[in-house]
C-alpha cells in the first residue's frame, strides 16, 4: 500500500503539466484510500495480530502499539485530507470556469461576428 502511494506520487510528478483537475482529484483520492487502508491494517495488526503471545505478559507494550497507530490517524488527516480537499476545490473551480467560457462563447455566437471595425469595448 505504501508502494502504491509512492507510485501515484511518481506518476503525478512526471505528468504534472499534462494532468487535468479531475485526474489530480482521482490521484489524491487514491492516495487517501491507500493511506486509510494502511492505517486500518496497522491498527488491526496492533490489536489482533500474531503478537498476542508476545504481548500476553506485556499489556503496556500492546497499548503503546495501538496508541502509535491511533496517532498516525491524526497524521493522515493532516497530510492527506487537505490535499484531497484542495484538489476537489480546484476540480470544482475548473469545472465552473469551463461552463463560464462555454456560456461566453454561446453568447458571443448569438450576436454579430466581430470584425476590425467593431469596437473593442462593448457598451
Amino acid at each position: 500500500m505504501a508502494a502504491g502511494i509512492i507510485y501515484i506520487v511518481l506518476i503525478q510528478r512526471r505528468a504534472r503539466p499534462h494532468t487535468s483537475a479531475s485526474l489530480t482529484l482521482a490521484f489524491e483520492i487514491g492516495k487517501l484510500v491507500l493511506a486509510f487502508a494502511l492505517w486500518l491494517w496497522l491498527i488491526l495488526d496492533a490489536a489482533f495480530g500474531p503478537w498476542d503471545r508476545y504481548y500476553r505478559n506485556r499489556p503496556e507494550a500492546r497499548h503503546r502499539r495501538i496508541v502509535r497507530a491511533a496517532i498516525s490517524h491524526v497524521l493522515i488527516w493532516i497530510l492527506f485530507v487537505p490535499t484531497v480537499a484542495y484538489a476537489a476545490y480546484m476540480w470544482k473551480h475548473d469545472k465552473a470556469s469551463v461552463e463560464d467560457s462555454t456560456r461566453d462563447e454561446e453568447a458571443a455566437g448569438e450576436g454579430e461576428t466581430p470584425n476590425e471595425q467593431s469596437p473593442l469595448l462593448g457598451r
